[in-house]
């Protein structure tokens, strides 16, 4: 088991110790539950007209099982989930930051994972593992940075000072930053430690090196309309994560996606090669 994968059971399992057993008629929901869902790769995506994929989906699928729920998911844009998350017409969201606002118009679950940002470069680059911020800074690299987000105390400190040193580049999204990494416009990208290799992998067929430093981690939660989800639902969902963490399944599924983000990956490519650098491997 990883460490990232170990450390979100953890969490799981001391909340695990706050919730009261749930009888199934207390676990069973009174309405179909409508899931606001958008591409989010690997976490939530879908192709074409196809079903849902990805970890929160597979995630929320158990958690859904196991408190006797059913559910189906919506496409839309993260701004209309929230919308009619308000009006209660979609029930819940994945793969959510609490915030005061949200609080409002949401409940949120226990914690079911950590949301880790990472610092990566490309494979054929010439750049030494950087296992801290401080030698972000030292070393004068160039850093390509999707404009909206959260990366790290630090780099908040920090990024007036990169922005008049020429040091920061800001990028629409995830994918521009990973074009923008393989034509050398910058010489680091951060980016969400699944979803940046993953769409580098699957998008542009590039082999990307993870550095070992870690900028921030945050725990992510799912999200409950207020209108449309009585407290004994949401009970009955924290209930499962718990269980679902007790018995090993958020990381067993974790594990299985963080392979599929990292399986292109400098120590993780199909044919096995990659170069070696100073630093740990991939793996979280």
């Amino acid at each position: 088991m990883t460490e990232f994968a170990a450390r979100t059971m953890t969490v799981a399992l001391v909340l695990l110790s706050w919730l009261l057993p749930l009888s199934s008629s207390q676990a069973a929901c009174s309405h179909v539950l409508h899931v606001g869902f958008n591409d989010w790769p690997p976490y939530s995506w879908s192709e074409d007209a196809g079903p849902a994929l990805g970890l929160d989906v597979e995630l929320l699928k158990v958690f859904a099982e196991r408190a006797g729920c059913e559910i189906v998911f919506d496409k839309m844009p993260p701004k209309r989930s929230h919308q009619l998350m308000r009006s209660g017409k979609i029930d819940i969201m994945m793969g959510a930051s609490r915030t005061e606002e949200r609080v409002s118009y949401a409940f949120f679950s226990l914690p079911y994972r950590l949301e880790v940002v990472s610092l990566f470069s490309m494979e054929s680059a010439s750049v030494n593992d950087i296992s801290s911020w401080a030698q972000v800074m030292t070393a004068k690299h160039k850093l390509l940075v999707p404009q909206a987000g959260w990366y790290g105390d630090d780099f908040e400190q920090n990024k007036d000072h990169m922005l008049r040193r020429d040091l920061l580049v800001e990028s629409p999204d995830l994918l521009r930053s990973v074009q923008m990494l393989a034509r050398g416009r910058g010489d680091l990208a951060i980016g969400d430690s699944l979803s940046l290799p993953y769409i580098a992998s699957q998008s542009e067929q590039l082999h990307l090196y993870r550095h070992s430093v870690r900028l921030s981690e945050s725990e992510i939660h799912l999200m409950f309309s207020r209108e449309s989800m009585s407290k004994e639902e949401v009970d009955a969902f924290n209930h499962a994560i718990g269980l679902a963490g007790e018995e090993g399944e958020i990381a067993r599924l974790q594990f299985k996606w963080e392979q599929i983000s990292l399986s292109r990956i400098e120590g993780h490519s199909d044919n096995g090669a990659g170069r070696e650098r100073a630093g740990p491997v991939m793996a979280e």
